[in-house]
């Protein structure tokens, strides 16, 4: 049904197109095609509310956008210099380069490259490994009249092994850096290399890279995790740049010849295993050459260096004691791929598998019939059942004795709770190791068991998790990853297998800082000297992740194990819900804004596909002394959550002179007095009058632009898509922009309001900015793996002021103050009230609730104009005397603390500022069932939902609040528990401040035509 209306449409438009001369007598204009094409687009392609957004974002190359972010300009240079000056330890870097037969050029442009760095102390030494061409050896010898150069010629060729052990016998720096003959670095790489050794000096310093080939064109980032030895068995990650103590390096004897191909993977697992502390630079300081005959290029150029990789890796097992073969897997061979894997035994210390169930007999022995096709052979089964009353299940649970223990348990207090169930059978349990496994999982290798206690019993590892898969075959879980989504999240959740990405998830072990619990090994005693799982705080949900940050906090690893590989139906039997009680443990427990070590911080946060972001990573070490000059553009200054919050935002960084604020705006209004007595200047630019509302935007953008350049801003902050006048004008002004927004909008809609030409624009300013902020995940309704330009920062209101109301007014006192009845019921909306709150309907609601004998129901409109109150009032009818049509007012918190209950009817609001005051106050919500917090409101837990345009529903909501006393309590007690569980005030100010340094060390390019 769907294609044949698309198709009427198409044969709509074309026969308006082919009568077009004979209607209009003339031509199509360019505005008349980019309208029809537009047309097209929105409705034939229907791919999102926000096409033009998304359209414009998915033009965008995520690495070169990157780039553009990231480059190295006159400002980093700057800051460099700053950085420099303020070292206190100054280690010299011993830059070898081994060569043989090297291209001049390219060596030339290595050379080039490590003169070019800031940091002044280095040396380079080189090593000619015989070469045959005989424009080399004169070119060298060139080299050494640069005192810091040094050079030695070997006498017969002795592969790359030997020439770079020649090389180091030529150092005498703290580090040796190693470069190859073809590569860069850029022009920052020592100096943060010198950052990385300050303090306690680490003894092996790597960094992410990228390629960039013969045009000087860049490409392939390797973002990298932090040190993570078992992906060092896995492949050479470390690669380069690669720097360590000179002294660490000649204790293990340099480079092996024999290893040549995987000689620096071979280095790097014998030097690590002496080494006291490894630092990973998560920045591209090194660009590897992509040549022809270069590794870089194809793997396939040089075959050999992965029988030496698995050499290498054996050599690390053996030497290590540990039981296990390496191999070169075909799926790795067959992509010329550097990956490796280690088998292991299917003999080792005894497992109990400890499986938890309640009814659905068809899961749990799908599940235990599975384990009988497990190859490691010293394991037993431990079934809990809490409180099965199936009559199926419970003649499966005793047939399945005693082959399999089976221990009942109950829930004391009626609910369950997962972290009891175990931490209860564990004192039962004698094994070794124990394996918390889900009875809705099902094994898919019969090596699962063996690989998982294979890197159980690595030094230094705390708890082995599991690869588990959808039924479809796409991913559940290969990792958990801190601070992904605004909290804890999956990484590469639902990837199919035939992705790119999902190939080395089936082939790289890697260590993670969270495995979930769903299939989780772990030694017994480990287990129970940190107390099991946390069952009062994490009685469902977080226990997992809680329980491997705990080992991360006693220095053990967790490890991803990809052939450990099951099938995970995903609480299939239980459901899945996170409680407002546990989030706010969770977030008071733990730092979720920390940096996960083992997710790089140029990836996006915000997207569980491993997008790359876009962000520009600062100089370590950086810090500005001086604030940051900031233009602040807030269309509107009349009174809502909006205008207030973007004030609140800038007000807190003047006060702490991070920033030094200007507010420029369209329109003036009340809280214009606000930001002057905050001391923030402002700047009106009024709309022009014109006969064309685009030429006044243009002339308008033009003013402003001229004025921007005058003033030296550093950075624009747009607040909301009516900003859009002044990004272009900060565009034209060639100054950076954060864009900021807090409402979902359709961004055709808002456009259309404008001539069409703007659309095009769109995609030019959309490119050119350097982030826009959402305040909410749930504002975008298209493929977040598109947006790299996107960071998630929540509105979140400053709770200091409302809770010192709270403490000071009572909800009497605030009755008394507007002079309301003491015992009436009131419910309270907070505007401003335009259509998009339902107003209406709200009316209807009360109506209703008026009419079915709620007489002293009392209903607040705060923030009303004249005109929507007349409307309202008149729909109203015999009841209008209950509703109340408060204009704009400074006494909201007045009006709320006095509800019974606050009304969110705004299905689009975005993290409402009167959601977060009724939280605070203690007023239950009943609310619309997007209003920007996801799954952070749950019907019935700590906020009532109604569906829109369903006036009985949202009677029914109020209903049960207000005739029930129980359910009020509940959701009070669970509101406060919601907004503990939100980031702070203080670090959505903190976020705000790192973007906008972010943006003032980028280049804006400005638009050539606007």
């Amino acid at each position: 049904m769907r294609r044949l209306q698309m198709l009427a449409q198409a044969f709509h438009l074309a026969r308006r197109i082919v009568t077009w001369p004979f209607r209009y007598r003339r031509l199509p204009g360019k505005q008349d095609w980019t309208r029809w094409r537009l047309w097209l687009n929105s409705h034939l392609q229907h791919r999102a509310p926000n096409l033009m957004l998304a359209q414009a974002l998915w033009k965008i190359d995520p690495y070169e956008l990157w780039l553009r972010h990231n480059a190295w300009n006159d400002k980093t240079r700057r800051a460099a210099k700053d950085i420099l000056n303020g070292l206190e330890q100054r280690p010299v870097f011993s830059v070898l380069i081994p060569v043989f037969n090297p291209p001049l050029r390219w060596l030339d442009r290595a050379i080039e490259s490590v003169r070019e760095q800031v940091y002044p102390h280095w040396e380079i030494c080189i090593a000619d490994d015989a070469s045959t061409d005989p424009g080399v050896r004169p070119y060298l010898r060139h080299l050494t009249r640069d005192p810091r150069i040094k050079v030695s010629f070997r006498d017969a060729n002795g592969h790359i092994s030997r020439a770079s052990n020649s090389a180091a016998e030529l150092a005498s720096g703290d580090y040796l850096v190693l470069l190859d003959q073809d590569d860069e670095l850029t022009p920052d790489c020592l100096l943060e290399l010198a950052c990385a050794a300050q303090g306690d000096p680490p003894d092996v310093i790597y960094s992410d890279e990228d390629k960039i080939d013969a045009q000087g064109m860049r490409r392939d980032p390797h973002f990298k995790p932090d040190w993570s030895p078992e992906l060092l068995l896995a492949c050479n990650y470390l690669c380069h740049v690669f720097a360590m103590r000179r002294e660490l390096f000649e204790s293990v004897g340099g480079f092996r010849a024999g290893f040549e191909g995987a000689q620096d993977h071979d280095l790097a697992l014998r030097v690590t295993e002496r080494a006291l502390h490894v630092a990973h630079v998560p920045r591209v300081l090194y660009h590897w050459r992509t040549l022809p005959s270069s590794t870089a290029s194809s793997g396939g150029a040089k075959t050999y260096a992965y029988d030496a990789g698995t050499r290498a890796i054996q050599d690390a097992l053996n030497r290590r004691g540990f039981a296990g073969r390496a191999t070169w897997p075909d799926k790795c061979r067959a992509r010329l791929y550097g990956g490796y894997q280690v088998d292991f035994p299917d003999v080792g210390p005894s497992v109990t598998i400890v499986i938890p169930t309640k009814n659905r007999v068809d899961m749990l022995k799908r599940c235990i019939d599975s384990l009988h096709k497990t190859t490691y052979r010293n394991f037993k089964v431990l079934v809990i059942d809490n409180e099965s009353d199936d009559p199926e299940t419970l003649r499966y649970l005793d047939d399945i004795q005693p082959k399999h223990k089976v221990v009942r348990q109950t829930n004391p207090d009626g609910r369950f709770n997962y972290a009891r169930l175990h931490n209860q059978v564990v004192p039962q349990i004698d094994s070794e190791y124990l394996l918390l496994l889900n009875n809705d999982t099902e094994v898919v290798r019969p090596e699962w068991l063996s690989q998982m206690m294979g890197y159980a019993m690595m030094p230094g590892v705390g708890a082995v998790g599991a690869r588990l898969l959808y039924p479809d075959g796409s991913a559940q879980h290969v990792g958990v990853v801190m601070g992904l989504g605004g909290m804890v999240g999956h990484i590469r959740k639902h990837r199919k297998p035939a992705d790119p990405i999902s190939f080395r998830d089936e082939v790289l072990a890697a260590n993670y800082n969270v495995v979930t619990a769903a299939c989780l090994l772990v030694r017994r005693s480990l287990y129970q000297e940190l107390g099991g799982l946390d069952e009062t705080k994490f009685g469902v949900a977080y226990n997992d992740v809680d329980f491997c940050l705990k080992l991360s906090r006693r220095g053990l690893r967790c490890v991803y194990a990809p052939r450990a590989e099951l099938i995970h139906y995903e609480s299939i039997s239980r459901g899945a819900t996170v409680q407002p009680h546990e989030l706010q443990a969770f977030r008071t427990t733990w730092i979720v804004s920390e940096p996960d070590p083992y997710y790089n911080p140029n990836l996006s946060p915000h997207c569980d596909f491993q997008q790359l972001g876009t962000r520009r990573q600062l100089p370590t070490r950086y810090r500005r002394n001086d604030p940051l000059k900031v233009a602040v553009a807030i269309p509107s200054l009349g009174c809502n959550g909006a205008a207030f919050g973007a004030i609140e935002w800038a007000e807190s960084l003047r006060r702490d002179h991070r920033v030094e604020p200007t507010i420029l705006t369209f329109q003036s209004g009340s809280l214009a007095a606000h930001c002057e007595n905050a001391g923030l200047s402002i700047k009106r630019f009024p709309m022009l009058a014109e006969k064309s509302r685009k030429t006044a935007i243009d002339r308008l953008a033009h003013k402003m632009a001229d004025w921007c350049r005058q003033q030296r801003f550093e950075v624009l902050w747009a607040h909301g898509l009516d900003a859009f006048p002044a990004v272009a004008a900060a565009h034209e002004a060639q100054i950076p922009v954060l864009w900021t927004l807090r409402q979902p909008v359709d961004w055709n809609a808002w456009f259309r309001q404008h001539q069409p030409a703007y659309l095009e624009k769109l995609h030019d300013l959309i490119q050119n900015v350097y982030q826009l902020v959402a305040t909410s995940y749930e504002m975008f309704h298209f493929d977040l793996e598109k947006l790299v330009l996107l960071s998630v920062i929540p509105a979140v209101r400053p709770r200091d002021e409302v809770e010192a109301f709270a403490a000071a007014v009572s909800p009497t006192e605030a009755r008394r103050r507007l002079g309301l009845p003491e015992h009436g019921r009131i419910v309270t909306l907070l505007g401003p009230i335009d259509d998009s709150r339902r107003p209406m309907e709200v009316i209807r609601a009360g109506s209703q609730l008026l009419q079915d004998g709620m007489h002293d129901l009392r209903i607040h409109f705060v923030g009303c104009d004249d005109r929507q109150a007349r409307r309202l009032r008149r729909a109203a009818g015999k009841f209008a005397g209950n509703f109340s049509f408060v204009p704009e007012t400074d006494e909201a918190l007045t009006y709320l603390r006095a509800s019974d209950v606050f009304a969110q009817t705004a299905a689009k609001a975005s993290c409402s500022r009167g959601v977060q005051e009724a939280f605070a106050l203690g007023v239950p919500v009943v609310t619309a069932p997007y209003c920007g917090f996801g799954s952070f409101l749950l019907d019935g837990v700590n906020a009532m939902r109604w569906e829109p345009e369903k006036p009985a529903a949202l009677a029914t909501a109020i209903r049960r609040v207000l005739e029930d006393s129980a359910l009020m309590d509940r959701l009070r007690d669970q509101g406060r528990r919601t907004l503990d569980a939100l980031p702070t005030f203080a670090e959505t100010v903190g976020e705000y401040h790192q973007l906008l340094q972010e943006a003032a060390l980028c280049d804006s390019p400005a638009l050539s035509t606007f």
